[in-house]
């Protein structure tokens, strides 16, 4: 009978080792290389950096004139199951720290989305710009008799 010695003992583990790692695989994930849908790149909490108003080829910022300093941080959560919440951020406007609810749902082939908060009449966005890092979402306003695009821009929390 042979003896194995010290050496061929360590061996053999270490062989097993090679052998078991160089047959596993990674699996690849079906889903990694599927694009992402318009839901699911708007579906994520997102915070206003600016607010953009356009009248007759002009365009300039109104969001520190328009948004209120202590909503300009609050977090807009769009969920999967089509509610959101819009919550108070690090600076707030009151002692609530959701400041309102409602659904929202794409349309219209998911170039627009529509907004309809709990206490508040509904909006339909036109998207502008979506992607993992930005959404920009546009509505023209008529109420002053002029006709003024507001586009809302858009980054995740």
């Amino acid at each position: 009978m042979k003896k194995f010695n010290l050496k061929t003992r360590a061996l053999i583990p270490a062989l097993v080792l090679i052998v078991t790692l160089g047959s596993c695989s990674k699996d690849k994930n079906p889903d990694q290389d599927k694009p992402k849908t318009k839901k699911d790149l708007i579906v994520r909490a997102w915070i206003q950096t600016d607010l953009i108003a356009s009248v007759g080829g002009l365009s300039q910022s109104v969001f520190d004139d328009e948004i209120e300093a202590c909503a300009q941080d609050n977090i807009f959560t769009l969920n999967s199951d089509g509610t959101f919440v819009l919550t108070e951020n690090t600076v707030k406007c009151s002692a609530n720290d959701i400041v309102t609810t409602g659904t929202w749902q794409l349309v219209e082939n998911d170039t627009k989305v529509i907004i309809d908060p709990a206490d508040e009449d509904p909006q339909t966005l036109t998207i502008e710009e979506l992607t993992e890092t930005s959404f920009k979402g546009s509505l023209v306003d008529n109420s002053t008799g002029m006709e003024i695009k507001l586009v809302g821009v858009y980054q995740p929390k």
